[in-house]
């Protein structure tokens, strides 16, 4: 089955538990247009999304007339949740893991990246709050994916 577009979330739209059936995803398979996996159950989906469009948990993929619906589970991954104290300890962070080009979960009081080395170091050596936990990743899209693209027909041309 194909799947071009996300329906609704779970979120806003609530289905009976024993309706549902959940396809597992990591953060960095939310973030793919073009997907093809199965669900829990067992149903085939493939997915194709349109340009800067992602996937977050929830999101419902396939809602048929007998009330059957296929819906994101976003996988929790290794992360680490950093609490800067300040906004220059904020700032600098943003600073070192872009340098790095980590992917990053903003919320009010904590940035959240995937834990590695040079990333523990970093809030090691600055000396900056943090813990190791197992989350729901959802890092910020980059504002790069909605810049405007180029006509499929532009060429260049030598003269």
């Amino acid at each position: 089955m194909l799947c071009e577009r996300v329906l609704g979330n779970l979120d806003l739209e609530p289905a009976p538990d024993s309706r549902v059936d959940w396809l597992d995803l990591t953060w960095f398979d939310c973030a793919q247009r073009a997907l093809s996996r199965r669900t829990r159950g067992g149903s085939s989906i493939r997915i194709l999304l349109g340009i800067g469009q992602h996937l977050r948990h929830g999101d419902v993929l396939v809602r048929d007339p007998s009330g059957n619906t296929i819906a994101v589970n976003l996988l929790p991954a290794d992360v680490l949740v950093a609490r800067p104290r300040t906004m220059q300890e904020m700032g600098q962070l943003a600073l070192e893991f872009g340098n790095l080009h980590q992917p990053v979960q903003i919320t009010a009081d904590e940035l959240i990246v995937l834990f590695d080395g040079p990333t523990a170091g970093i809030l090691n050596r600055r000396g900056i709050p943090h813990l190791r936990q197992q989350r729901r990743f959802l890092p910020e899209p980059a504002s790069i994916t909605s810049l405007p693209r180029s006509s499929s027909s532009f060429t260049l041309s030598r003269v």
